[in-house]
């Protein structure tokens, strides 16, 4: 996601921005702010999403570039992690007004330039599945992670229009954790258009995913 010149708006909830590729600058989302006549108190408001995966070789994350005006930037119940880059891993955040962080999860603060808010854990991982799921390849939650009832005052509704909260809170990210049901469907997470001789190996694997009525992965589902 780029956004222009005159500091407009921009809201995000349950947003998975993922797998994206920058051959420069930010991989996953890239505000820039000039000084002159652009109207100020532009607002950045971000809720239970989930920023992932992104590459570039400046910021691969998220990159807020703002010269004398600044837009306002409320972060809550949202994570950045497992982004690459040359530079700027995770995110460039401190040209911002920061108005509000709370209850989000950072893998990499390093070049953030951001203070810990309420209920914020910085320099943790996520634990996200290895790989994605569904027909919109999003990200679950492995069942160790850090992000499960951890959010607070989260939207009612995860990024599959799944209740919040199922647990004792809301969990942070834009997808709400749950145990798996019954397989419904399933569908090719993972793959590589190859040719390879019998017996042969194959240079990255083929990875099916399976899942229930709620896009909840099945483990261990049989697959024929």
């Amino acid at each position: 996601i780029s956004v222009g010149s005159h500091l407009p708006s921009l809201t995000l909830n349950n947003s998975p921005i993922t797998n994206n590729i920058a051959y420069e600058v930010a991989g996953g989302i890239y505000m820039k702010g000039y000084s002159g006549s652009a109207p100020p108190g532009g607002t950045i408001r971000i809720q239970n999403s989930t920023i992932a995966y992104n590459s570039a070789q400046i910021g691969g994350g998220i990159i807020l570039d703002f010269t004398s005006l600044k837009a306002n930037l409320v972060m809550t119940n949202t994570i950045i992690a497992k982004n690459s880059a040359v530079r700027i891993t995770d995110c460039s955040l401190g040209t911002a007004n920061i108005v509000s962080l709370s209850h989000n999860i950072v893998g990499d603060v390093t070049d953030c330039g951001i203070t810990s808010g309420a209920g914020d854990r910085f320099n943790v991982d996520p634990q996200f599945a290895d790989y994605p799921s569904g027909a919109l390849h999003y990200y679950t939650l492995k069942s160790t992670s850090p992000a499960i009832d951890a959010g607070q005052m989260c939207l009612t509704t995860d990024q599959r229009n799944i209740s919040r909260p199922l647990g004792s809170a809301c969990d942070i990210g834009a997808y709400e954790y749950s145990t798996s049901g019954v397989a419904a469907s399933l569908g090719a997470s993972s793959w590589t258009k190859y040719r390879i001789g019998l017996f042969a190996n194959a240079s990255s694997p083929f990875v099916i995913y399976v899942v229930d009525e709620d896009g909840t992965p099945v483990n261990g589902a049989p697959v024929t």
